[in-house]
């Protein structure tokens, strides 16, 4: 035990000195706060923290918070995935007696990668797709390593059908995400011809934006309509369309930069895909 006065003085000549006796005492008791690694993670990684006792303590408890607020645990070894640079501070009672520590885990940003909705096209399609900008490595399961490659009928495999494309990046402050998406092609020629229950015609194709899709079909069927861009967005969609016989479906998509575009029908136990060119 340390002892010690502290004095305080005023101003204000009227006022006499203030003692005010200090007391220290030095205990090998005490807890500490760390990580089981670094203490640099990447967003969405997770960090357990370690409360570790020294000295002399009788039936220790703990208690975690942070800072910033929103992370609580009364566990001696907790497991975080902080969304930003936090500290965490830890609390441990020994016979009432608290002891504090605490620790700061960075976080790092990941790099920001989509490769957008999962489609199908036309085999005559060449289907770009771009892993961002933010990496300084890009690892395809195509074998490539650049960060845009270009999907067609001969990528990963020879023909039709759908392929899995999945890109890891690695960002230069050693954080990486991945993504993946499915690009399907099929065979659009002959899609005027009955295919099932359903044919269909489109005209004008290549159009202004604004055209005419003639189904036809051989037994009553309820017919969805969709029409998707090259980033995989859907631009247009019309659902439950009642086809008896013979009907028609005009769709305007004037508002609609010029390009390709990919127009879907589906109806019970099939789809039929066909170019769009709008100029």
């Amino acid at each position: 035990m340390y002892k010690a006065d502290a004095i305080i003085y005023s101003n204000d000549p009227n006022l006499e000195e203030v003692f005010i006796p200090l007391y220290l005492e030095v205990t090998e008791t005490m807890v500490s706060a760390i990580t089981r690694n670094s203490q640099t993670t990447c967003l969405g990684e997770s960090v357990e923290l370690f409360a570790r006792p020294h000295g002399e303590y009788t039936n220790p408890t703990y208690r975690w918070h942070s800072k910033p607020e929103g992370f609580d645990s009364v566990i001696q070894n907790p497991v975080v995935t902080p969304d930003t640079s936090t500290w965490y501070i830890v609390e441990m009672l020994s016979d009432s007696i608290p002891f504090y520590d605490s620790v700061f885990i960075d976080v790092l940003p990941v790099p920001e990668v989509d490769l957008g909705s999962d489609t199908s096209f036309c085999d005559l399609v060449e289907w770009p797709l771009d892993a961002g900008d933010q990496g300084v490595r890009y690892f395809w399961s195509t074998g490539d390593t650049t960060q845009t490659i270009v999907v067609d009928t001969s990528t990963s495999f020879q023909g039709y059908g759908e392929r899995t494309i999945t890109v890891r990046v690695h960002g230069a402050n050693r954080c990486q995400k991945a993504d993946s998406v499915i690009i399907g092609f099929v065979d659009c020629t002959g899609i005027n011809e009955f295919n099932n229950n359903i044919s269909f015609q489109v005209f004008p194709n290549p159009n202004n934006g604004k055209f005419t899709v003639d189904l036809e079909v051989i037994h009553d069927d309820i017919i969805n309509i969709s029409v998707l861009n090259l980033t995989g967005k859907t631009v247009f969609q019309q659902k439950n369309i009642n086809v008896n016989g013979n009907k028609k479906v005009i769709i305007d998509l004037r508002n609609e930069p010029a390009g390709m575009y990919q127009l879907f029908i589906s109806g019970i136990n099939y789809t039929a895909v066909k170019k769009l060119v709008l100029n």
